[in-house]
């Protein structure tokens, strides 16, 4: 294994070992990436404190870093079960046009160790400030696909300020 950094505790029972020749970053076994992870104890005017990137090779709309929360669904001791993820992605296949949004999602999958295939999208944030919930491209600010619930008071700015439809309570 050709590896660029490597470190080890004296006496330790786990060493650990950064950024193989294939690009993977393994501790330990622990956290295994592929793609980009920089993390900055000074903050960046680029990249932030903490940047997850994808070096996917093309400027294709959908590509982006991922985030995957994980967990031991089977009681072994290791994160075998995907829960949930968030991804940054492009908007566009434009060249050159970094629009992007927050992509939100959950497991769909009920066996006891899921993979990132199973979870799919519940919820986005386009470029444009939309937040769709049941929707992959919202039309407003808030667009809902499906029931919603509350209590409580729903206040609106129409007549009334009650929650209208085009001016009609």
């Amino acid at each position: 294994t050709n590896i660029a950094a490597y470190f080890s505790a004296k006496e330790a029972s786990h060493n650990y070992a950064l950024q193989t020749v294939d690009g993977k970053v393994d501790f330990g076994g622990n956290i295994t990436a592929a793609g980009t992870i920089d993390a900055r104890t000074a903050h960046s005017s680029t990249l932030g404190n903490i940047f997850v990137g994808d070096i996917t090779s093309s400027y294709a709309a959908g590509n982006g870093g991922d985030i995957v929360f994980a967990g031991d669904g089977l009681n072994q001791g290791t994160a075998n079960a995907v829960f949930a993820n968030i991804r940054g992605i492009k908007e566009n296949g434009t060249y050159a046009n970094s629009l992007g949004a927050l992509v939100f999602g959950t497991q769909t999958g009920t066996s006891d160790s899921q993979t990132l295939s199973t979870v799919t999208e519940k919820m986005r944030i386009t470029s444009d400030g939309y937040v769709g919930v049941g929707t992959s491209a919202p039309l407003t600010r808030l667009d809902v696909r499906g029931d919603i619930s509350g209590s409580g008071n729903f206040l609106g700015t129409g007549v009334g300020n009650r929650i209208t439809n085009n001016g009609t309570p």
